[in-house]
């Protein structure tokens, strides 16, 4: 067995002379301590086979080295290379998610401000509106009053017109009068004049006078009866008179009627104005009955379709509870929606009169249809009504609350019922990702875990789904979760196989490895050992045996420099766990055939 060395190194006046000879002495010698190209120390020697098998060994063995740091390089390049697009992209969804944010954020925003904008056109369409119905109101208001001022300035004309009228029909009567007081004073003037002087004429007896009036008045000679005649007014006057009269009072009379006109008239226009606002009043009266019987009508005819009364919907599902109840009441139910649409419905309550005389009779008020009489005595019709509640009515108050809740619970059980669904459909697609992981459709091997985590989160779910009893719900319950454990089964059987693969493709490869080395130490072992090369070993034994303990230093230095180079750190151990997340995926690396420093010759 022969260890691997250089050569002694030779003295600093050789070195100087071999750096002259051989220029890149000085590289090659201190380039590494274990890789240094051998360079003869004299020029005469003669190359040996042993030791370029040796050198070719080496060689071999740096190429290999060499080649497993550039594929570690390679490795942690590629490592890097992925955990840098896996954060890149972490950062394109994480600005996805956030552009997506903004845009719904955006979205919502302009969703408020659509919403904001739309109640302050309503509110401003309504102000509008108020604005125009005041200005409307007021408009109607001022042109009432403005009627109401011009009936009453007209009213007033015609009063004052009337008045008028009155006052000038007084001034001409009192005229008239005046002028027939006149007529009477200057008729009585003339008459006084003439007898007082026919009286003066008669007590003179101037002849004279009285030939002259005979002559030139001849009136006078008219006896005394004549002369009482001629002072009495005229037929003229009296018919001027008479039809003066007549005229005033037709007059008077064309005023009557037409002051009667007038106020038939007025009566007139106020009715009609009454009887119009009493047509309006009953017209808006008829168009609210009418709203009123619509809605009714709607009311009934919902009541009529929709509405199913609960008693009688619960007694149809339990004919027994309603024959006691009956038999309880001693009359038969009918159900609450069977009278017609126009009428109230008629309460199937009993309505329980008691006196502290007579024991309690129960009356039942039946439908219209089925009314009939029942006697009652003074004493029944006249006590009040007990306020106290019959065992009637709680039973009825107890069927109602029952109905209620089994109301209640099947709405319960109708939702756990979908929650389960869901759940259902769940496991389903977890189930179908399940089989293509498998199958080796899914590239991505880290979707086994996501799978197991999901369907994880899928039993809490259905734990969190109470049956309270029920044994429906408690029927699905375990069979999700009969579903739920048979793909964790299957997760870990798939799992286990990734594993025996994983270890089987590492003891192939340590296998391969194994082959490689055994095959290159049986190409060094097998070479011919000439007489030259043992002649040449024991000059270089001779030589070399002091400088043993620097060889083994320089081997120390060379294990730990490969080791360094061939086996990763901790942590990049624990980096490259970290990156993969997948135990099964970090394959176990084998010894090299050529890692060692020796190599064994026979």
């Amino acid at each position: 067995m022969y260890s691997i060395f250089e050569p002694a190194m030779a003295p600093r006046s050789s070195r100087r002379s071999l750096q002259q000879q051989h220029p890149y002495y000085h590289q090659q010698a201190y380039q590494h301590p274990m890789f240094t190209s051998w360079i003869p120390a004299n020029e005469l020697d003669e190359s040996d086979e042993e030791e370029r098998l040796l050198r070719e060994a080496l060689a071999r063995k740096q190429q290999q080295r060499q080649a497993r740091q550039y594929q570690y390089q390679l490795q942690l390049q590629r490592e890097q290379e992925l955990a840098a697009e896996q954060e890149r992209q972490r950062q394109r969804q994480y600005e996805i998610r956030r552009a997506k944010a903004i845009a719904e954020r955006e979205a919502e925003q302009q969703r408020q401000r659509r919403i904001r904008q739309q109640q302050l056109e309503a509110q401003r369409a309504a102000a509008i509106e108020e604005i125009f119905r005041r200005q409307l109101a007021h408009q109607e208001e001022q042109e009432q009053q403005e009627r109401l001022r011009r009936q009453r300035a007209a009213a007033a004309a015609l009063e004052a017109s009337r008045a008028r009228e009155a006052a000038k029909k007084r001034q001409e009567e009192e005229k008239k009068k005046q002028h027939q007081l006149l007529l009477m004073q200057q008729a009585e003037s003339e008459e006084s004049s003439t007898e007082s002087d026919a009286e003066s004429e008669v007590d003179d007896g101037d002849l004279l006078q009285d030939i002259f009036q005979s002559l030139f008045f001849p009136q006078h000679k008219r006896p005394a009866a004549d002369r009482a005649l001629a002072r009495q007014p005229s037929k003229r006057v009296h018919r001027r008179a008479r039809a003066e009269q007549k005229r005033i009072e037709q007059a008077k009379h064309e005023a009557e009627v037409k002051a009667k006109a007038e106020a038939e008239a007025k009566a007139r226009a106020e009715a009609e104005a009454k009887q119009k606002a009493a047509a309006e009043a009953k017209k808006q009266q008829q168009q609210q009955q009418e709203k009123a019987q619509l809605k009714q009508q709607k009311i009934a005819a919902y009541d009529s379709d929709n509405d199913e009364d609960p008693v009688h919907s619960y007694f149809a599902t339990f004919p027994d509870i309603q024959q006691f109840v009956e038999a309880a009441l001693g009359a038969k139910i009918q159900p609450t929606n069977s009278c017609p649409a126009g009428k109230a419905r008629t309460s199937l309550k009993p309505t329980i009169s008691t006196t502290s005389t007579t024991p309690k009779k129960v009356t039942i008020q039946a439908p219209a249809e089925e009314t009939a009489k029942v006697e009652t005595t003074p004493a029944l019709a006249a006590a009040p009504q007990s306020p106290v509640s019959s065992p009637e009515l709680r039973a009825a108050d107890i069927v109602r609350e029952r109905l209620e809740r089994q109301r209640k619970e099947e709405k319960a059980k109708e939702t756990k019922h979908s929650e389960l669904n869901k759940i259902e459909s769940a496991l389903d697609d977890l189930s179908h990702l399940l089989e293509r992981v498998v199958q080796g459709l899914v590239e991505n091997k880290r979707q086994i875990y996501q799978v197991e985590e999901d369907v994880t989160k899928t039993m809490i779910r259905i734990d969190s789904v109470e049956s309270n009893g029920d044994h429906s719900i408690r029927k699905r319950r375990k069979e999700l979760i009969k579903k739920s454990q048979s793909l964790l089964d299957a997760i870990d059987n798939h799992k286990d196989l990734l594993a025996k693969q994983a270890a089987k493709q590492a003891a192939k490869e340590d296998e391969e490895k194994k082959k490689e080395k055994s095959k290159h130490a049986t190409t060094v072992e097998d070479a011919p050992v000439t007489p030259a090369i043992e002649k040449e070993l024991e000059i270089t034994l001779e030589t070399i045996e002091p400088l043993l303990s620097d060889v083994s230093i320089s081997s120390e230095d060379d294990e730990s420099s490969s080791s360094e180079i061939d086996t990763p750190s901790n942590s990049d151990t624990e980096k490259n766990d970290r990156i993969q997340k997948e135990p099964f995926d970090i394959l176990e690396m084998g010894n090299d055939p050529l890692s060692s420093d020796t190599i064994s010759l026979a």
